[in-house]
């Protein structure tokens, strides 16, 4: 239904509002009706886009009156009367007055914006960050306070501190009224996006169908966020679930022992130095493998062998090197994890050729590409690896739903980039043929060689069209604009100049529904730095990276550089669906905005920090980074840091109500907003409740990222080896007692029963603590971490008798209830170290007080700026 129809049923809905009290009747008195008029005339005011003061609804005592009132405020006559017996009915004319209106609640809201923050109207575009206009936390409750005094709505801080920009702000108000929304503003005479509407804006329908029926750039999007959770279930399928746990602690053993060997050969043998003795350098090792050697070093830090000191390394805290050869390290990987056969393959096939590739004696390229071995561990490592075959079970599923949005009659185009030996086109050619539908397959490659070999495999196959083509050049004209997908898979990465390959890609797309698909790691891993590093191609980086493969976040910003309008990823639980991505680039913007990006508010802004250093806090149970509004005054004093309180996207609705998301998912989408507002590390991190935990799993995804973190901050979190669960005894019981304290806006009142119960975030954020499995921090860069504790239990009143409560649930209740008389960790020093104690008047609810809050937060501003 569209946005503009639902606001005028609404609407005709209210001029009923006396409809089920019959007979209703002009002497009716209102008192009869009282708690009815009282809850509903702000909406009557609304629905109507009138004023009502208090003191003129009290005087009006019966229908008539009211009636009367309503018609003086919309300048219609008294004719439109109630007789004995019928019915209350708006009149048209009444119904016109307040369409005439058009946007002016629009001008309003801007108006009040410009006022708050002294700005002039002019200056403010639809597209105006908040944070940047100056409406940070401590001036959201006033502005919010003051539109809905003037639009007679019920905003709270917390929508408020949700918004990002102007546009958003004013769709919630529409959202919130039912009104209409701008969806594309007035342009101003400066071509920018005005706020202030000029009277005929375009406005935004609301299409219920998840995937439209005709092609545009919706349909495309819509198909991928259907597909874009379901790696982890295709990872169980090809035999990857539990490749990180497993998998790669035997092969960064086999590696490392590769490393180790290659090294001696080059003067540095790692096992006749003991910890902290400094480390010869390598001698003989070719310029164009600096880079290579670098990160040769960087595994053996991983793996404990050596540390870093300056611009040296010394020996590591492993204690003892492994004596047995690389060889029969690599040759036990094969029978235990058959469905990396190639992947280990490969890695003894260069692995014993290191030291030679790195001095010259040696050519990696010959190896890989001009033998048969090569060759066929090549094909089948593309073709079988259980990473790259999860990924294109992804894409596979994308395209089974993007066709059924494809105009009748017209054929589905795809090309694929680099194409190489076909393997991706043998996984996807099945499920295009499966679908009935027409469409063309165009396989290229730069390689004529293997383009021809291409050919003979699918010379047969209907549909199926070949082109040299090399996207590292401007694109053939025929083709410009030609494509719906554009499929490039563990190729992009690979090339000198990764900025212009996506902008020639973008050439090559439909402009209006046209998408890339890039297949891609998106973490290091060892063996695949040590046996593609060897490749000329792998370090001659012109764009400006330091590494060939890169986070999403990276390729998000050289896709939108590259005039993508949208980008999304996969994104499941396990880190393996973190390791290689499905990252869709979009050529035109979606019709709806993504329902799952995070969002932030500013608390303090360091006046010296310059958008380097941030302390990024996630909210607990609740999502919202209202929780935090307190702590913003006790920051005053911190010169170098900003601090932003995250949002979840899921505070008002959950788009996967069927498939809840995982810890893990949610900290990938705080990670998300994170790196938007500092792409580079090292990060502070925080979060209070269940927002610790959260916290935690940022640090995790940012550290395989490759990212440092500074500090992290655990609010009151208790471990979940600790605290697994929120019984559900111990919910109904904190709901039933006067001490517990929830988030509501800018300040913290009492709880009524069944608000814990009854929020549906709150709900989410149980299950997902009840299915997260917490474990170590990857790596050795383990933070400095603080722990703020508070003294009390938030059981203090004798009215309510405390249940019994199960066994298996009392350390959660004693942790919540009673007074913490020891100083212990709350579980946190089994998986973190260098832990430090604060502790914090007041329980885990009233410490957010802000009677309480200073408590500690004027520690946690004093260890800001240390």
């Amino acid at each position: 239904m569209a946005a503009g129809s639902s606001g005028n049923i609404i609407r005709q809905q209210h001029y009923h509002t006396f409809r089920d009290i019959q007979p209703l009747k002009t002497s009716l008195v209102l008192h009869v009706l009282g708690r009815l008029i009282k809850s509903e005339s702000y909406v009557i005011c609304d629905a109507l886009r009138i004023k009502i003061s208090v003191d003129d609804l009290a005087a009006a005592t019966d229908v008539a009156a009211l009636c009367e009132l309503i018609s003086s405020r919309v300048g219609s006559t008294a004719t439109d009367k109630v007789d004995q017996g019928e019915e209350f009915q708006g009149s048209d004319h009444i119904l016109e007055v307040a369409k005439d209106e058009g946007m002016d609640w629009q001008k309003t809201a801007i108006k009040i914006l410009g006022q708050s923050l002294d700005i002039p109207v002019a200056e403010i575009l639809m597209d105006s960050q908040l944070e940047d206009l100056g409406a940070d936390s401590l001036i959201a409750a006033e502005i919010a306070s003051n539109i809905n005094e003037a639009l007679y709505l019920t905003i709270s801080s917390t929508d408020f501190a949700s918004l990002t920009d102007v546009r958003s702000l004013c769709d919630l108000i529409a959202h919130v009224s039912g009104r209409e929304s701008a969806q594309a503003a007035a342009v101003s005479p400066s071509g920018s996006n005005s706020a202030v509407p000029n009277g005929h804006p375009t406005l935004a329908t609301e299409d219920k169908n998840p995937i439209p029926t005709k092609n545009n750039a919706y349909s495309i999007h819509a198909a991928f966020h259907k597909v874009r959770r379901g790696f982890d279930s295709h990872a169980k399928e090809v035999n990857l679930t539990g490749f990180w746990d497993k998998v790669y602690p035997r092969q960064l053993s086999t590696v490392t022992a590769y490393i180790l060997e290659a090294f001696e050969k080059l003067g540095c043998s790692s096992k006749k130095f003991g910890h902290g003795e400094k480390l010869p350098r390598l001698r003989g090792t070719l310029p164009r493998y600096q880079r290579e050697v670098s990160r040769l070093w960087e595994i053996l830090e991983e793996a404990g062998v050596v540390e870093k000191q300056g611009d040296t390394f010394v020996r590591g805290p492993v204690p003892r090197i492994q004596d047995r050869s690389a060889k029969e390290l690599s040759t036990e990987l094969v029978p235990i994890f058959p469905q990396y056969g190639s992947t280990h393959n490969l890695l003894d096939l260069l692995g014993p050729q290191l030291a030679d590739c790195l001095t010259g004696k040696s050519d990696a390229t010959s190896i890989l590409h001009d033998s048969d071995k090569g060759r066929k561990l090549l094909e089948n490592f593309y073709t079988n690896d259980p990473g790259l075959l999860a990924a294109k079970h992804v894409l596979r599923d994308l395209f089974s739903t993007t066709m059924q949005a494809i105009a009748p009659g017209e054929p589905f185009r795809v090309l694929e980039i680099g194409a190489g030996f076909g393997s991706t086109a043998k996984h996807l050619l099945p499920q295009l043929r499966a679908n009935g539908l027409p469409f063309t397959y165009t396989l290229s490659d730069p390689s004529a060689t293997l383009l021809e070999r291409a050919k003979t495999t699918f010379q047969d196959i209907e549909g199926i069209e070949f082109r040299e083509v090399n996207v590292e050049k401007d694109p053939p004209v025929d083709l410009l604009g030609r494509y719906h997908i554009v499929i490039s898979s563990s190729y992009a990465h690979g090339t000198c100049n990764l900025q212009n390959i996506l902008a020639n890609i973008r050439n090559l797309v439909r402009p209006n529904d046209g998408c890339v698909v890039l297949i891609e790691p998106t973490q290091k891993l060892a063996w695949y730095d040590l046996v593609w590093g060897l490749l000329d191609g792998w370090w001659q980086l012109y764009d400006g990276r330091t590494h060939a493969l890169q986070s999403p976040w990276a390729r998000e910003t050289a896709l939108h550089n590259a005039g993508f309008a949208h980008v999304d990823w996969s994104e499941s639980s396990s880190r393996e669906s973190r390791t290689i991505r499905v990252i869709c680039g979009m050529a035109a913007e979606p019709e709806r905005k993504c329902p799952a990006e995070a969002t932030s508010m500013l608390l303090h802004r360091g006046t010296s920090a310059c958008g380097k250093r941030n302390l990024f806090l996630a909210p607990d149970g609740f999502g919202s980074g209202a929780v935090f509004g307190s702590l913003g005054p006790l920051l005053s004093s911190v010169r170098n840091v900003s601090v932003y309180a995250l949002n979840s996207p899921f505070m008002h609705s959950n788009p996967y109500p069927d498939d809840p998301l995982t810890i893990e998912e949610l900290a990938a989408i705080y990670v998300g907003e994170i790196k938007r507002r500092q792409p580079e590390g090292p990060y502070l991190l925080g979060g209070y409740s269940v927002g610790g935990v959260l916290a935690f799993e940022v640090a995790r995804q940012l550290f395989e990222d490759g990212n440092d973190i500074e500090k992290l901050f655990l609010i009151d979190t208790a471990c979940p080896t600790f605290v697994r669960y929120f019984p559900d005894a111990l919910v109904r019981y904190l709901d039933s007692i006067e001490q517990v304290r929830v988030g509501n806006g800018s300040e913290l009142r009492p709880n009524r029963r069944g608000r814990l119960v009854a929020n549906d975030h709150f709900c989410l954020a149980r299950q997902q603590m009840r299915a997260y499995q917490v474990r170590r921090l990857p790596g050795r860069k383990i933070p400095l971490v603080v722990l703020i504790a508070a003294k009390e239990g938030a059981d203090k009143q004798n009215d309510v008798p405390r249940p019994v409560f199960l066994p298996e649930d009392q350390k959660a209740v004693k942790w919540f209830l009673d007074d913490r008389t020891d100083e212990g960790w709350f579980g946190w020093n089994e998986v973190l170290d260098n832990i430090k104690v604060v502790r914090a008047d007041g329980n885990h609810f009233s410490m957010m007080l802000p009677s309480m809050i200073s408590s500690w937060g004027v520690e946690l501003a004093r260890m800001l700026e240390e």
